[in-house]
């Protein structure tokens, strides 16, 4: 199409919860399977799978101190993290004190805790769902998008397309 000078669209998601599983509770392999096919017939090719907050394909890349926040809200939990600045990141989770009390009068709890660190990283990379869930979508031939993961998920993914000489996207060219 683009050959011809005529515009390609390409459907994709870019959700947090993608196929519902924000944690490991019903994602199964069937599941996936099931919702990839589901979303394949409705024409869908590009799909994200790690947006802003963990989820049960794998952790998130750290970049707000709000989606940090928003991932306990989202998940129950906190973001695992580690202290990446050997790696030579910098970024820094930091919020002012008044921001914490406000988050715990509002939403009834305390405000996750930061750790120290020179610069934090998710520490979560894929899981085993999200490796099967990468090689289900090659089977498939659809577009991989490694933007929003974990370095460490990032590695990992790259690692499994690779031995398949699979090609991805990084729609966005960031965010680890």
């Amino acid at each position: 199409m683009i050959d011809q000078g005529k515009l390609a669209i390409v459907l994709g998601i870019e959700v947090d919860g993608l196929f519902r599983c924000k944690t490991n509770a019903g994602c199964t392999a069937q599941h996936i399977a099931s919702e990839l096919q589901r979303y394949y017939n409705l024409g869908v090719r590009h799909i994200f799978p790690i947006h802003l907050f963990d989820n049960a394909f794998g952790g998130s890349a750290q970049y707000s101190t709000l989606f940090y926040l928003g991932n306990q809200l989202s998940t129950g939990s906190p973001v695992s993290l580690r202290d990446c600045s050997p790696d030579g990141y910098g970024y820094q989770h930091s919020v002012l004190d008044t921001v914490a009390l406000a988050f715990q009068a509002i939403v009834g709890q305390p405000f996750p805790a930061i750790p120290a660190g020179s610069a934090h990283c998710n520490s979560q990379g894929l899981t085993p769902l999200g490796e099967s869930t990468l090689q289900a979508m090659m089977n498939q031939k659809f577009i991989i998008d490694v933007d929003h993961m974990s370095r460490i998920a990032a590695d990992r993914a790259l690692e499994i397309v690779w031995a398949r000489g699979y090609p991805v996207a990084a729609g966005h060219t960031g965010f680890l």
